[in-house]
């Protein structure tokens, strides 16, 4: 299968509207790895939106942990930085901190800030 990059990064952005481009992207297993322009992987965009079963789904495949953004940034990172921003609408992004935690996703990684 062929994926236009917004069609890929959006398949986990959006994964609560429609989680079968995910599962697509998913099963063809060649882009789990992809990022964007400033480094994004499907896990970061997953991340980043709270979406917790995208995490489950991607870590399951075998993506990697601890691939960082050109801010330094990983996907726990990201969770834990939008955990804080949404705390009225945090719980997907505390429960994907504890999914990459029981994962062994390293705590101690530096950002660039």
């Amino acid at each position: 299968a062929v994926f236009s990059m917004a069609g890929f990064f959006e398949a986990a952005s959006h994964f609560d509207l429609d989680p079968e481009p995910l599962r697509k992207i998913i099963e063809d297993g060649k882009y789990l790895a992809r990022a964007d322009g400033d480094g994004l992987t499907l896990l970061h965009f997953a991340c980043r939106e709270g979406h917790a079963d995208a995490v489950t789904m991607l870590i399951e495949a075998g993506v990697h942990l601890e691939l960082q953004d050109r801010n330094g940034r990983t996907p726990l990172h990201l969770a834990c930085l939008f955990a804080l921003k949404n705390r009225s609408r945090g719980d997907g992004h505390i429960a994907i901190t504890e999914i990459l935690q029981s994962n062994h996703a390293m705590t101690n990684t530096q950002d660039n800030f």
